[in-house]
């Protein structure tokens, strides 16, 4: 347990899923009367706070192949395989990998894929060329993957008195 230097009160600081820019440089107190003053990246504004949990300061990114340059695609057969989709869209740009989607006890095809292209204008074209096309004897729907959600596991530090 820390105190803080400021008000001589117990300070926490925990981890959640909800990043602060720096949370190091921010005052932190769980007297729920206190007001905690932020600095730096909360540009001075003053906080009423029981208890902040702040998170890493940034998420981690893949700088290689950005969340708009992947695509989703369902409606597959449970036979397709990765060689397949990688033949059908390949033709729209460079595939720096694809993923079928697999349940975890049986390993079997969900019907499911990600596919990773080297850049967005790929990923784009993709899309608008094999959304509602006949793939596989099955109708598919192709669409820009949305961002990864940041993992669950997440450690929390304790509050001891």
């Amino acid at each position: 347990m820390a105190v803080c230097s400021l008000c001589l009160l117990p300070s926490v600081i925990s981890a959640r899923r909800y990043p602060l820019i720096n949370p190091t440089r921010a005052h932190f107190s769980t007297s729920t009367n206190h007001f905690a003053t932020a600095t730096g990246d909360l540009h001075g504004s003053a906080l009423r706070i029981s208890q902040i949990r702040a998170a890493a300061a940034h998420l981690p990114v893949d700088e290689e192949n950005p969340p708009s340059s992947r695509i989703f695609v369902k409606g597959l057969s449970r036979t397709t395989s990765e060689g397949y989709l990688l033949k059908q869209f390949s033709p729209f740009g460079e595939i720096s990998k694809v993923k079928i989607v697999t349940s975890r006890g049986s390993k079997e095809s969900l019907g499911m894929a990600y596919i990773w292209y080297s850049c967005k204008e790929s990923a784009e074209l993709a899309l608008k060329e094999m959304n509602g096309k006949f793939v596989d004897g099955r109708f598919i729907a192709v669409m820009i993957s949305r961002p990864e959600a940041p993992t669950k596991h997440t450690k929390f530090v304790p509050y001891r008195f």
